[in-house]
């Protein structure tokens, strides 16, 4: 009797940490709203994709439309604060923008944190992020961009049109792909 007692523990005491462990990995409730469940590769997106227009709520108090940047090449970068992996392509984001900028190339950085508490304001001085960054001023057209997954990033030409779309997440690979991607349109 006192083994299957000490038996029931042990499998209790397993499928509480497996359960705990569950939730610690699952998205936090601002991602999930804002995508499809699954995740998926996603390699160059077509031509004929239009980039819905979105705007972003600039920490500098301006109100920044991606259709105001239409003419230039454009980086949208979805994050967050609390995400390590964003921490990590942030930099390199920043970099590029320096380097191109005066080529015609824009980020629009985009916060997904769902905490109205968040220090968004902080993580974008924190990151030294000097492009145009903040909150999205509505979710309405967030949705068309991300799974839900990020970061995320989204390369739109100088048509309006959606040109490069890679899976969510961060690699350098990431970096050169895109540092790629960006000269080859800056060049057309």
């Amino acid at each position: 009797m006192r083994t299957r007692t000490i038996i029931a523990g042990m499998i209790a005491v397993v499928v509480i940490v497996a359960a705990v462990l569950s939730l610690g990995n699952r998205q936090p409730s601002a991602e999930r709203e804002m995508g499809a469940a699954a995740e998926r590769e996603m390699g160059p997106a077509p031509d004929i994709a239009i980039a819905a227009d979105n705007a972003v709520d600039n920490i500098r108090g301006k109100s920044v439309r991606l259709s105001d940047l239409k003419g230039k090449v454009v980086l949208i970068d979805f994050w967050a604060t609390w995400c390590g992996p964003c921490r990590m392509s942030i930099p390199g984001i920043q970099s590029l923008y320096e380097k191109l900028h005066g080529r015609g190339f824009e980020v629009m950085g985009v916060s997904l944190d769902s905490n109205p508490s968040a220090d968004v304001a902080g993580f974008i001085r924190e990151m030294k992020m000097t492009y145009a960054a903040g909150r999205p001023s509505s979710m309405d057209n967030v949705q068309s961009y991300t799974t839900g997954s990020i970061p995320q990033m989204v390369l739109v030409d100088r048509q309006g049109r959606i040109s490069w779309k890679p899976q969510a997440g961060y690699s350098s690979q990431m970096e050169t792909d895109l540092t790629e991607h960006v000269e080859k349109l800056l060049a057309e």
